[in-house]
């Protein structure tokens, strides 16, 4: 099989880790969080002091990370990975007090740095170059065709045979997606060989970070990216509790949340195509916009509860425009010899910025008893977002040994 076709051999199995890594690991499972807030008997946005300490180990493991795959072999990191993950999963129905759920959280972030998005988007960006931007939305896409699946599906074992035995039996289906694709993955593309796309070579493109680190446009997109996964976990994580105070049932929140991450799987694969066709800044512009209205339709949906259809919609849309277009940028200005490094750079700040979403929206919820006020900071943060974008500049790229 030529490479140029084994590309995409890569993203299917890549794609299959992630379903199981984030569109469970990360989307499905704060389903459970009512289930194990009222037997934990826990105080209502409590519960997301663990996975906000799952992000910080993320943050600062990134850098460490991502300087690994500048160094090291991506595909048995996936191993490590898979295996991690899955003996986390399996864990988790045993869960009896937050500190439990702290722990599996430690060991959660551990492993995803492994086997997680970092390691994926380096194979992915050895295996596509100009066709870069729907290859990541499809990846990308794992997630929230994980969401949609498992959130409905959880949703309805969880009313049914509960939530241990519920988490069990989707835990083994896990183990199957994060171990079985690993077989098919290869670290980069024969030599001779071209990738999907003209192939670039990693060591003939000067991208270091020293030199990263004198552009402006480098801090000004950390603080966009940041601004943005601060609104994307602030909403994702705390979205289930949220419902529940508009007394939105589980099997409505498994509805919303599939509708949310069905409108997420169109967005990421629309806005991926429109970033291989117009200027990436542009579109990146676009999906901005687009989670502003949606910021402002969730907000408003505090006092008109029949509006939860249309956040699901139009923010589910936003996030994964923004999602998408993050990574598509961070590639396209910085792709080179030390690309796993600056990722993990972005990827640590991003993941900081997540954390603190997910715990101060989580907090202001819990001690002012409504999240009118942290959505009015979604809003705010979004279109600081929105401007700030106008002001970033591709960086020029230098190349050598070129004839």
């Amino acid at each position: 099989m030529k490479n140029t076709n084994y590309a995409w051999v890569i993203l299917f199995a890549l794609f299959l880790v992630y379903l199981a890594s984030n569109g469970f690991g990360f989307n499905t499972l704060p389903l459970w969080y009512p289930s194990l807030t009222a037997e934990l008997k826990l105080a209502k946005g409590q519960i997301s002091e663990a996975p906000s300490l799952m992000l910080i180990l993320v943050a600062f493991l990134s850098p460490l990370f991502g300087y690994l795959l500048d160094k090291w072999n991506p595909k048995t990191m996936m191993l490590i990975g898979g295996l991690g993950l899955s003996a986390c999963f399996l864990g988790f129905s045993k869960i009896t007090s937050l500190g439990d759920l702290k722990i599996f959280y430690s060991f959660y972030a551990i492993f995803l740095c492994f086997g997680g998005i970092l390691t994926s988007m380096y194979l992915i960006n050895k295996w596509f170059d100009k066709k870069r931007g729907i290859a990541v939305g499809i990846f990308l896409n794992a997630s929230s065709l994980g969401a949609v699946v498992f959130n409905k599906w959880a949703g309805s074992l969880i009313a049914t045979r509960g939530w241990r035995d519920a988490e069990t039996f989707l835990s083994f289906i896990m183990i199957v997606l994060l171990i079985a694709p690993w077989f098919l993955i290869k670290n980069k593309p024969k030599i001779n060989q071209e990738t999907t796309g003209n192939s670039i070579n990693f060591n003939d493109v000067e991208v270091t970070l020293k030199s990263a680190l004198k552009t402006p446009t480098f801090y000004i997109l950390l603080i966009i990216t940041g601004t943005l996964w601060y609104c994307i976990n602030g909403l994702l994580f705390n979205k289930d509790t949220y419902l529940n105070d508009l007394q939105k049932t589980v099997e409505e929140r498994g509805s919303f949340a599939s509708l949310f991450f069905l409108c997420g799987l169109i967005g990421k694969l629309f806005f991926g195509w429109l970033s291989d066709k117009f200027s990436k800044k542009v579109i990146m512009l676009i999906s901005i916009a687009n989670l502003l209205i949606g910021s402002y339709l969730l907000k408003e949906s505090i006092n008109h509860p029949e509006m939860v259809k249309w956040v699901a919609i139009i923010y589910g849309f936003g996030y994964s425009g923004a999602f998408t277009m993050i990574q598509v940028l961070i590639a396209d200005f910085y792709m080179g010899k030390n690309y796993g490094t600056i990722l993990g750079i972005f990827t640590m700040i991003d993941t900081l910025a997540g954390s603190a979403g997910i715990i101060l929206v989580g907090k202001n919820r819990q001690f002012s008893g409504t999240y009118l006020h942290a959505f009015d900071t979604m809003l705010y943060l979004c279109a600081f977002a929105l401007i700030a974008t106008l002001f970033i500049q591709k960086p020029t790229i230098k190349l050598q040994n070129q004839p």
